[in-house]
């Protein structure tokens, strides 16, 4: 009888990226005057620490089914996961890597801090800043022949990286903790219900 020896090692740096989450988080309270700036990075960072860790849990789930199954990863029910977009990721994965035992719970807070965290993650990323169109006949261009002026008035842009607060962060950074203790690595290795992950 051939046996054959598989081991499928996965190592995921989600614990190190939360680390960096909270030196950012300490930079914000220790200068203050940096701090919205300092929190919309730690919330890039927690929505990328999302990110690489659901792509770590599903690729890991799919080189094992795909040695089960003699085929290739990209070939098991786990790719379309994989490239789906994170908000989509994160619904789906308590879901599909417990063959329908569990499910994320959309009624808990948790799932709506989730959603806030990638809204506002696609918001700094996606900064839309469109330009006035101006003629002399606008109302807030004012044309001084004469004196050989102009005068403009427009507004600023809002800057979205300058208006994210500590207090938003830390509930973004307890539920990334709390999703990454429940759906990605759950203490026994099994998904089980808690909070944010529920039996189906």
């Amino acid at each position: 009888m051939n046996s054959e020896l598989r081991i499928v090692l996965s190592l995921s740096s989600v614990p190190a990226m939360l680390e960096r989450v909270d030196a950012l988080l300490e930079l914000a309270n220790a200068h203050s005057e940096h701090g919205a700036l300092l929190a919309a990075c730690a919330a890039v960072l927690l929505a990328a620490t999302l990110d690489q860790g659901t792509k770590s849990v599903i690729a890991s789930a799919a080189a094992n089914r795909a040695a089960d199954e003699g085929v290739p990863s990209s070939e098991t029910v786990y790719d379309i996961l994989f490239t789906a977009p994170l908000r989509k990721r994160i619904i789906l994965l308590p879901e599909v890597l417990s063959d329908g035992k569990y499910r994320l719970n959309f009624d808990s807070e948790h799932s709506h801090i989730l959603r806030e965290l990638i809204d506002l993650r696609n918001k700094l990323m996606h900064v839309s800043e469109k330009p006035d169109v101006l003629t002399e006949y606008s109302p807030n261009v004012a044309l001084d022949l004469e004196a050989n002026t102009l005068k403009v008035d427009i507004a600023l842009p809002s800057n979205p990286w300058l208006h994210v607060t500590l207090e938003q962060v830390r509930r973004f950074r307890a539920t990334v903790e709390l999703y990454v203790e429940e759906a990605l690595f759950p203490e026994s290795g099994q998904f089980r219900s808690g909070v944010i992950v529920l039996s189906a």
